[in-house]
């Protein structure tokens, strides 16, 4: 499933029309659309025609308008191919899930999930829905070129970080009365390494590539005003 921030326009949706066999299907002397509806009442919010690029080969594409994504919600397509003479094909296309831009992309059930903190067990959702906040405030300082990326998968590189940053928000502000300290240091050390490591691997890709969403690096400072950060040094 692919995120996407409420409101996007100009986003190019690439289709590779496949049978259940994993065969392209020919788009020769068809009429390709792309149907979207609502993810748990199959309401049909919209249908846009595509276009054709490489009709033996299955290929298609479709830019959204203004209108596409204005809802957020989670959605799945259908791609409908119908051809010359009547005959119609209809095949599962991609899904989206479309976020509030000004609000977190991390829901705190993923939050959870990913530090493995089961729900009755957890600070309440105020708290976290705070650390997040807090965590994307960082994650858009230490790499500026995230804070407004519609790339899917920078999309999926920002939740990341987020989750990472987060962790260490939430363990650095744990109640040593309910854990051990000891505990509590050497998973805000991993967490603050795991970070870390997400940026280096981040900066190696677009390193070696001149094209697509850059990245301001930035370097360690005594100055740097977040000592969560690993670009904060003593």
């Amino acid at each position: 499933m692919e995120t996407i921030y409420k409101d996007t326009v100009g986003k190019t949706i690439s289709l590779v029309i496949e049978d259940d066999k994993g065969e392209a299907i020919d788009l020769s002397s068809s009429t390709v659309s792309l149907k979207l509806y609502s993810i748990g009442d199959n309401t049909l919010k919209w249908t846009q025609t595509c276009d054709v690029d490489d009709a033996s080969n299955g290929l298609a594409h479709w830019t959204n308008i203004a209108t596409d994504f204005d809802t957020v919600g989670m959605y799945y397509s259908l791609v409908y191919i119908a051809y010359t003479g009547g005959n119609i094909t209809t095949v599962i296309g991609p899904s989206f899930e479309v976020v509030e831009k000004e609000e977190n992309i991390v829901t705190i059930k993923e939050f959870l999930e990913f530090v493995d903190i089961p729900e009755e067990n957890a600070k309440s959702d105020t708290t976290i829905k705070t650390y997040l906040e807090m965590a994307e405030v960082s994650v858009n300082k230490d790499v500026p070129s995230l804070k407004n990326t519609t790339d899917s998968d920078y999309i999926k590189l920002k939740k990341n970080l987020i989750k990472i940053k987060g962790a260490i928000l939430y363990w650095l502000n744990s109640d040593e009365g309910n854990i051990n300290p000891d505990a509590r240091n050497s998973k805000i050390k991993l967490w603050k390494e795991v970070y870390q490591q997400e940026l280096d691997n981040f900066n190696s890709v677009l390193s070696s590539t001149s094209t697509g969403d850059g990245v301001i690096r930035r370097i360690k400072s005594k100055d740097y005003d977040d000592p969560t950060s690993y670009l904060y040094e003593d």
